[in-house]
C-alpha cells in the first residue's frame, strides 16, 4: 500500500506540473 501511495503522488505531481504549464 505504501508504493501505491508514493505511485499516486508521483502522478499527481505530474499532473499538476502539466497543468501548470498548460494553464501558463
Amino acid at each position: 500500500m505504501r508504493e501505491l501511495n508514493g505511485i499516486l503522488r508521483h502522478f499527481y505531481a505530474v499532473g499538476a506540473r502539466k497543468r501548470s504549464l498548460k494553464q501558463r
